[in-house]
């Protein structure tokens, strides 16, 4: 047994335990030579007949006749329990300690093996002769007959000494030498390398006991051959099943996120392999080729190469490209530019596997060899599903690195979005551990944006933000990054500010390279911006509390009347402070009663009639009277009170419609609406508030409906499950606002809407753009087409209810007919119900103003 390494180990680069082995061996060896040599010179010498059969026997012996790979390189299985078993008996034990390891040192030397390689078999083998010599003498007295079974069980004992010290040296030298599991090693080898010692001793022992009659002796080869296709059947199943579980190992190792770790893979895992002593990866962003990344690895040696694929791979890229298959080229038989490629390589042949995927060829695995070596028929087939393996890792890395590239780009601007600009910040504030100067927030909102939106078109927009874009990244300093917070905000990120005025500075300039006009669809569009600014030479610093304080300054900026910067300052603090107080009084609000519902009626179109209310909340502050819910529902949402506080609005609508049912004020078809926040919807407990609150009052649930807005359905992903759950319990649900969030039309099917709300700010264009009536008429018989009523929101003319009557709405609600009121103003309108619904002639105008 020996090892067969493609790549022999240097001394002085190996592990330590490989090089402590390597010197036991040799020096074992060394000793058993010399101590061989010498007991031999005062012994007489055998017959020559004898001495030339044992050395050529120790020399075909050598002769590899199995390969077991382990790793990089393999593990090889010779002749050599045959050859001692018949040496011990031709030549004495002096001699064949010197014969053995002279005859295995030619036969290396003639096979052109490394020195190193030459002196670990021969010393091992020495040592084995010792050891095999000492074995049989203890167990058959010499002089026993060939046929003496005494001499054939020492014989298989000295051959199991052979099996004991190669099976422990070499298997731990193909360890040690490629840091592998000891324990891998041995359960992969030693049942090989037991099979192996077994047949070879058996040949042995069966030359031994044949040598009496020598024409016998014809069957040998015969035997031999049956034994050899018995190794080679058995590893070759071994072999077999290594290589699919490798593969199915590297495959799995291709699902990365990243095209380097992929590559790692492919360089480490193609070696084992294909025993290749070559490996080059060339990864493209396309077929065009513009861009490329090569990896390579060379015997140990790897190495990473980034470029224009025509100049760092040429010719394996256009050969893939033209061939479009797996090929191989042995290089005296290869094109001109193939072969003097790989000539630069010190290759004499290799195989090319173009990697394919949807998108065409993303790249090519190129294997090569030192010698003519070319693949068998089964190898490549398993380069054929690894190449497909990888062609589909390198087409998915793609996407995902697309899609995180998309995650952290705003997609219309391409300038870093709010995630990625979060991200640099943290990053800035934390070097200022290693270096003075502080970091600024330059927090940039254009001014009467929207204008443009309204009177150019929205893609006109869009190309307003992307100019002013491009504009702030050609003004901001080396090193500061400019990013999209969101509509028409942007945010700056700089380093090594010194001051106040120094960000301040920063902000003129960005101001001024702002107030050129821009060219837009033929006119000249002047800018000007409002800008935040917050310093902090804390590297400690919240980067969000940092972006929130320079969102507070624009926000200063707007107030003294646009196109101005400030910066944030301690009174901004303490407007934050006063800010926290209402947040501490809307608590207490809620626990003291404060909260009132107030309710807008829903009138029916046809018929005016009302036919619902919806619920609406106010906050009578001590000291302030009722507040607008603009002024605490966004606090409510960031803190978390709207869970209470919607509760409590739900409750109170609930009883409130039942009062209405039982004094007669109402029938069973009016429907009282209530608003649910996003946050209300990914909350637990909401399923049983709304159970709770229907319980309470007794209502029946057709009688409630919930509304939610585009922008909770699609910013919670959980929402969906709680509103089916909602509707499951016979309550209506109602989509608020649509339109002014994110147009998810696919939610109106997949989930289960009943009514739709138009936002008041399309109703409130009606009759000055054209544009405007045809959307809403859109959206009037998309809805009806799905079967779904509509409501117009923020009515406030009698031209907007007679266009939206021609149109077929369904419902409309707004200051036309009566502002939200408190409950006894809403019993007052109910009461006049009568005459608004018999009416439909009536002024509606002043009905509502008398409700």
């Amino acid at each position: 047994m020996a090892t067969d390494e493609r790549r022999p180990p240097v001394l002085r680069r190996s592990p330590w335990p490989f090089r402590i082995l390597l010197w036991v061996v040799l020096g074992t060896g060394v000793v058993s030579l010399a101590t061989g040599a010498v007991a031999a010179s005062g012994t007489g010498a055998p017959a020559a007949w004898r001495l030339i059969l044992a050395a050529g026997l120790f020399a075909l012996g050598d002769v590899c006749v199995l390969r077991l790979r382990f790793g990089h390189n393999s593990h090889s299985f010779s002749w050599s329990e045959t050859a001692m078993v018949v040496g011990l008996v031709l030549v004495p034990g002096p001699w064949l300690r010197v014969v053995a390891p002279l005859a295995v040192a030619a036969a290396h030397a003639a096979a052109r093996r490394p020195p190193l390689k030459i002196a670990f078999n021969a010393m091992s083998i020495a040592t084995e002769a010792v050891l095999a010599a000492a074995v049989l003498a203890a167990v058959a007295p010499a002089g026993e007959p060939v046929t003496s079974p005494r001499l054939w069980a020492g014989l298989a004992a000295a051959s199991l000494s052979l099996f004991v010290w190669g099976g422990v040296t070499v298997s731990a030298a193909v360890a040690f030498s490629q840091c592998l599991p000891l324990r891998q090693v041995y359960a992969k080898g030693l049942p090989v390398t037991a099979l192996v010692w077994a047949g070879n001793t058996a040949l042995g022992l069966l030359l031994v006991g044949l040598s009496g009659a020598p024409a016998s002796l014809v069957a040998v080869p015969l035997v031999v051959l049956m034994l050899h296709l018995a190794y080679r059947t058995y590893l070759g199943a071994m072999n077999e099943r290594d290589t699919w579980e490798l593969l199915e190992t590297a495959s799995g190792e291709l699902l990365r996120a990243d095209a380097r770790v992929v590559a790692g893979v492919v360089l480490d895992r193609v070696p084992a392999l294909f025993r290749a002593e070559y490996v080059e990866l060339l990864v493209t962003d396309g077929e065009a080729g513009e861009h490329a990344a090569v990896y390579r690895r060379d015997g140990h040696a790897v190495e990473e190469e980034r470029g224009d694929a025509m100049t760092v791979a040429q010719a394996t890229w256009l050969g893939a490209l033209r061939r479009r298959e797996i090929y191989q080229l042995v290089r005296a038989h290869a094109p001109g530019d193939e072969a003097a490629d790989l000539a630069a390589r010190g290759l004499e042949a290799c195989a090319v596997a173009p990697l394919l995927s949807p998108r065409g060829c993303v790249g090519v695995l190129r294997i090569g060899f030192r010698g003519e070596v070319l693949l068998g028929e089964r190898e490549l087939q398993v380069l054929t599903t690894f190449a497909n393996h990888l062609g589909s890792a390198l087409h998915n890395t793609s996407l995902i690195e697309e899609l995180r590239a998309q995650a952290l780009r705003d997609p219309l601007t391409g300038l870093p979005n709010r995630s990625l600009m979060l991200d640099r910040l943290s990053q800035a504030l934390k070097r200022m551990h290693r270096r003075p100067g502080g970091v600024a927030v330059l927090f940039c909102d254009v001014d009467r944006f929207k204008v443009v939106n309204d009177s150019l078109g929205h893609p006109a927009g869009d190309e307003l933000l992307v100019a002013v874009a491009r504009r702030l990244e050609q003004t901001v300093r080396v090193g500061d990054t400019a990013t999209r917070f969101g509509g028409d905000e942007f945010v700056v990120v700089c380093e090594d500010i010194g001051d106040d005025g120094q960000a301040a500075d920063v902000a003129g300039r960005l101001s001024a390279c702002l107030a050129e006009p821009f060219r837009l669809r033929g006119d000249d569009i002047y800018v000007t911006v409002s800008i935040g600014v917050a310093v902090s030479d804390d590297p400690t610093e919240d980067p969000a509390a940092l972006v929130r304080d320079a969102d507070a300054a624009m926000y200063e900026a707007k107030a003294k009347g646009r196109s101005c910067c400030v910066v944030f300052d301690d009174p901004m603090r303490e407007r934050a402070v006063a800010r926290l107080e209402v947040e501490n009084d809307l608590r207490r609000a809620i626990e003291r009663g404060e909260l009132r519902v107030h309710y807008q009626p829903n009138v029916s179109i046809d018929g005016l009639r009302v036919v619902g209310a919806e619920a609406l909340v106010r906050w009578e502050r001590p000291g302030r009277g009722l507040v607008s819910p603009l002024e605490f529902i966004a606090l409510a949402e960031e803190t978390g009170l709207i869970v209470p506080l919607g509760r409590f609005v739900l409750d109170e609508a609930c009883r409130q419609l039942s009062a209405w049912l039982a004094d007669g004020l109402v029938d069973d078809s009016f429907v009282v609406s209530v608003n649910l926040s996003a946050h209300q919807l990914r909350g637990p407990g909401v399923l049983e508030d709304v159970h709770q609150a229907l319980r309470a009052s007794g209502l029946d649930s057709r009688q409630l409906c919930i509304e939610v807005t585009e922008s909770a359905l699609v910013d919670q992903g959980g929402s969906s499950d709680t509103i089916r759950s909602i509707h499951a319990m016979g309550v209506r649900i109602a989509i608020d606002d649509f339109g002014t969030g994110y147009s998810a039309l696919s939610y109106l099917h997949m989930l289960p809407v009943e009514i739709l709300k138009i936002d008041r700010s399309f109703v409130g264009r009606l009759g000055l753009d054209p544009r405007d009536r045809a959307l809403i008429t859109g959206v009037i018989d998309l809805a009806h087409g799905l079967g779904l009523k509509v409501v117009a929101e923020g009515v406030e003319r009698a031209d907007q209810l007679g266009d939206l009557a021609s149109m077929a709405c369904d419902i409309a609600q707004g200051f036309y007919f009566a502002k939200p009121q408190a409950a006894t103003a809403m019993q007052t309108l109910l009461r006049q119900e009568a005459g608004l619904g018999l009416r439909p002639t009536v002024d509606l105008r002043e009905v509502a103003v008398q409700a």
